[in-house]
């Protein structure tokens, strides 16, 4: 199988899937908030292995429960790069500058917030 069949047959598999989720697991808009269904999203994570990719990061951010609140997490990156994470670097070289820039500084967040 050439690599076009094999990216067609996985767009094919994403959209079935993003297909099957509209008819039977949609979400549903009131008053501006999104209702989820816990049944209905354990049984799309049995059935699929995954959420769908244009549903997931909502899926997501309402299973853990995440709060949004932009205001605490930017006083966190204002404390700069926590003593822990100073030489991450070393231990743990990452090509993509930017990746790495991200990582320091969720987990430098993450390390002055506990």
């Amino acid at each position: 199988m050439s690599a076009n069949q094999i990216g067609s047959v996985m767009t094919d598999c994403l959209y079935t899937i993003d297909e099957e989720f509209e008819a039977e697991y949609k979400l549903t808009s009131v008053a501006s908030s999104t209702q989820f269904n816990q049944a209905k999203l354990r049984s799309m994570l049995k059935q699929f292995g995954e959420y769908p990719e244009k549903y997931r990061f909502l899926t997501w951010k309402h299973l853990l429960q995440l709060p949004s609140n932009k205001e605490a997490f930017n006083s966190l990156l204002r404390k700069g790069v926590h003593p822990a994470f100073k030489v991450l670097h070393k231990r743990y070289p990452i090509n993509s500058h930017r990746m790495y820039n991200k990582l320091v500084r969720t987990l430098s967040a993450l390390g002055s917030w506990c």
